[in-house]
């Protein structure tokens, strides 16, 4: 029977036997075209790119938890061939599928849940950092799992809010307000959810904000940022810059590795095609 593995969900932007010992369940999308509910598994039946474009052509996206009896299948399995079955989840301050996890964790000796302060390819830093722990002991892999938040933050700048209006993260006069004033925000995850940080007319002053930000929370400083995530749209009506946010970037953390992805379709329903999220980790 092998030490530990790693259940996670499509959140993580991981895919089945990306790495091993990881197994990987699909999120829930579902769609209402007013008619008829379709459900849709994340990354299975859509990919975050046509969700997206979809999106923009006004279709309306609802984001639920993995299916159940898939979850309860996936921890029968694993809890026999694990000693250890950990479960890292979305928060519970954004999703329902923490306290799913829990409620099935509790039928099972040897699986432990936790709720991730990240999402996306940033995910995949922590996964390897915890494989590099084999030698480690199981209450010293569940402390760093728990103390994740201290060396891992995200956030999102958003030229618009009305897709945060759909999914009932912002209310419809907040959205008014920040569309006639032209504001670019700045939300993040944090213990109460997507919080916003700041706001700005100018791009310019976002970054600064961002760099607040990390520094606030994980104590990002320019030598200690180890990794940048930057994750943009290829939809169509993208309105941020690359080369911009990557040159600000580097003055700001020049130790940093900086690599590109794409919000997962579970956080990209909410925030809308719009977006430039950017995670840090420090050493």
């Amino acid at each position: 029977m092998k030490k530990f593995c790693i259940i996670v969900d499509t959140s993580t932007n991981i895919k089945p036997n990306e790495f091993e010992d990881v197994f990987v369940v699909p999120m829930i999308i579902t769609k209402n075209d007013g008619k008829i509910v379709k459900t849709l598994q994340d990354q299975i039946d859509i990919t975050s790119n046509e969700l997206l474009n979809n999106m923009i052509n006004g279709e309306v996206y609802k984001t639920a938890s993995p299916v159940m009896g898939e979850c309860l299948s996936i921890l029968e399995k694993t809890t026999q061939m694990y000693k250890t079955v950990f479960v890292i989840s979305l928060p519970k301050t954004i999703s329902g599928t923490f306290n799913q996890w829990k409620l099935l964790a509790s039928e099972f000796d040897n699986v432990k849940v936790f709720d991730f302060p990240i999402v996306g390819d940033g995910c995949k830093e922590i996964i390897k950092d915890i494989f590099n722990m084999q030698e480690k002991t199981i209450d010293e892999i569940e402390t760093y799992i728990n103390d994740s938040h201290k060396k891992n933050a995200i956030g999102v700048i958003l030229n618009e809010t009305k897709y945060l209006v759909r999914g009932g993260r912002m209310s419809m006069l907040k959205s008014m307000i920040v569309s006639l004033l032209k504001f670019k925000l700045f939300i993040y995850l944090n213990e109460n959810g997507l919080s916003l940080y700041g706001k700005s007319y100018k791009f310019s002053s976002l970054l600064s904000i961002v760099k607040d930000m990390f520094t606030e929370t994980i104590s990002a400083n320019d030598k200690n940022v180890k990794v940048i995530y930057i994750f943009t749209s290829d939809a169509s009506d993208i309105k941020f810059n690359n080369e911009k946010i990557v040159s600000a970037l580097e003055k700001i953390f020049p130790s940093a590795q900086i690599k590109y992805s794409f919000l997962p379709s579970v956080i990209a329903a909410h925030v809308g095609p719009n977006y430039c999220a950017i995670s840090a980790k420090v050493a």
